[in-house]
């Protein structure tokens, strides 16, 4: 038996006990092959809209949604969907407006506030019978949510916070994202908010770590920012305040051990768990899938002060920012919502309220499974959850949620139409790297489930991004960083040491590590001492469990844009795999 994984072996893994290996193959700008413009004129050719030929709109690719929707086969509706999807995250300068896209995700950040204040109003009154806001049966699953919650997080004990918090490598209202390392958080960060400000001092003192205590300065609003979504509007974030960031991970933390513990939430493999239940889902109509838009900016507080355990509601308030700073106003914001995009415990703190609302509308054996807000549950109380969702302030994301008028279900990344994958791919930009034009060819493999037939829309697709990617770099499905192909049309080495066959592999390099010397902060300290003293602070707080995850690597460093090349070391084995089951995972 081969002493390899079936996922291959880099060349950092193997031992330099046996012969030297030669170095790995040069990547070639693709900005210089000569076959770049006949691939984009081949995507062009491919896709009318990038050549101005149909307009790009939403309103078009609605239509095309709509049309496979009522397909009755899985092919013709796996074409359609294709198209809904192919130009949805497309974002080329040629076919997109970076102010629109800005101003866009503004207004609908805003118009999240105007749910969130809504909301705020009804569950003002708390869930009483006193509250005229909340209709009678509505109250009911309400109160039922409340139990499921209080005993999904217990009572909040602070003795487990401070081992469970922790920076992370965001930028923050203080640090920008190129200062954002750990280290310069636990050596610089002293922005906290008002009601936080308890919260750092009594840690500083409890950590007991040298050079950590500092003067605080409070702050009490994150900065929002946008991030590209698609070619009609960017997705909105906001840079927390650095203090604030480390206990809100350490909440988040908490809350996913409970939730894993209890009702085995937010497990390594929930996404996965979650594709197959959309599978499951759509070959037998039993379960429904549910997303829902904006989830994460209509959390109002007064909801979760209402749903949530009194001592868990204060940490949750105590840790979060009150007001925002929005690009181009003057004015700060006073947040409706409990928290946004770049808070630590957000993702956690959906998942528990979804679920909480979903099960108390439920029977007590039903299948319920919440990841963020991609929500799967028996499809006969789909009527009863959305309406309880809608009255909570959620609005339904119909292009992701399906229930019985349709054998199409989506979740967590799986895409499904009677039981056979359909999942699209997406062209966001026109490949301008070996990695782009990489992905591009594998997706294009992986939808057809093996090389496109000659005379087919793809066809000269993948033939262009063939003779742009070095044979080198071919290897078997499944694998990234090199592009999908049979054996007999692949040129591996074979290493008799090894028993393994090396192929060429490109990945992202460490492109940037931060360089300190000589650098001078705000404060007059030597950025280079702070550093060290930051990396000391991390290192005494953290311990790296293994060699291999090293803080100086992953957390000192960043990925850049710069491709390098690596070799992979694979069995013979994997090449019998190109299959349709390989090909769709």
């Amino acid at each position: 038996m081969n002493r390899y994984s079936s996922q291959g072996t880099s060349d950092k893994a193997v031992s330099k006990a046996g012969t030297s290996r030669p170095r790995p193959p040069r990547i070639q700008p693709v900005r210089k092959s000569p076959h770049l413009r006949g691939l984009h004129k081949a995507l062009r050719d491919a896709i009318p809209a990038l050549r101005g030929v149909i307009p790009l709109s939403s309103k078009q690719l609605d239509e095309d949604f709509h049309r496979a929707l009522s397909c009755q086969q899985a092919s013709d509706f796996k074409y359609w969907y294709l198209e809904a999807n192919l130009l949805k995250r497309y974002m080329g300068s040629d076919l997109s407006d970076k102010e629109a896209r800005v101003t866009n995700a503004l207004e609908k950040l805003m118009d999240s506030e105007v749910r969130c204040a809504e909301t705020n109003r009804v569950f003002a009154g708390g869930i009483e019978f006193s509250n005229s806001a909340i209709p009678l049966h509505l109250l009911s699953r309400l109160k039922r949510a409340r139990r499921i919650l209080h005993r999904l997080l217990g009572e909040f004990d602070i003795n487990k916070l401070p081992e469970a918090c922790n920076f992370s490598p965001g930028a923050t209202s203080e640090l920008p994202r190129k200062e954002a390392a750990l280290h310069n958080k636990w050596a610089r960060a002293a922005h906290v908010t008002a009601r936080a400000q308890p919260y750092a001092e009594a840690f500083l003192i409890w950590a007991g770590l040298p050079d950590l205590c500092r003067d605080l300065v409070v702050t009490n609003a994150n900065v929002v920012f946008t991030v590209p979504k698609n070619f009609e509007r960017d997705r909105t974030a906001a840079k927390p305040v650095t203090w604030n960031a480390f206990f809100q991970k350490g909440l988040g933390t908490l809350i996913k051990r409970r939730l894993q513990r209890y009702e085995k939430l937010l497990l390594p493999d929930a996404q996965e768990y979650h594709r197959v239940l959309a599978k499951l889902g759509s070959a037998i109509g039993a379960l429904c899938t549910r997303d829902l838009a904006s989830a994460s900016d209509c959390v109002a507080t007064n909801l979760v002060l209402a749903l949530a355990p009194p001592s868990w509601s204060e940490a949750l308030m105590d840790t979060r920012e009150p007001h925002g700073i929005i690009p181009g106003s003057p004015k700060q914001v006073v947040w409706e919502k409990i928290s946004s995009m770049g808070n630590g415990y957000t993702f956690e703190l959906e998942t528990a309220i979804f679920y909480s609302l979903v099960r108390a509308c439920c029977s007590g054996k039903s299948l319920v499974s919440v990841y963020g807000d991609d929500i799967v549950f028996p499809a006969r109380y789909a009527e009863s959850v959305d309406e309880l969702l809608s009255f909570c302030g959620f609005e339904i994301n119909r292009e992701k949620s399906f229930s019985t008028e349709s054998q199409f279900r989506e979740s967590c990344g799986g895409h499904y139409f009677a039981g056979q994958d359909v999942k699209p791919f997406y062209v966001t930009h026109l490949p301008s790297t070996l990695s782009d034009v990489i992905n591009l060819h594998n997706d294009i493999v992986r939808w057809h489930q093996g090389i496109p037939s000659s005379g087919t829309r793809w066809h000269p697709v993948w033939a262009a991004c063939r003779q742009i990617i070095p044979r080198v770099f071919w290897g078997p499905p499944g694998v990234q960083g090199v592009a999908w192909a049979e054996w007999d049309e692949c040129t591996p080495t074979y290493e008799p040491d090894l028993q393994a066959f090396r192929i060429g592999v490109v990945t992202r390099a460490i492109d940037r590590t931060e360089d300190l010397s000589g650098a001078v902060g705000a404060d007059g300290i030597s950025v280079v001492k702070s550093a060290h003293i930051g990396a000391y602070l991390q290192k005494l707080w953290q311990c790296d469990p293994l060699p291999w995850e090293s803080s100086e690597v992953s957390k000192y460093q960043t990925t850049g844009t710069r491709e390098r090349s690596s070799w992979l070391y694979v069995d013979r084995g994997q090449w019998n795999r190109l299959t349709a089951e390989t090909l769709c995972n």
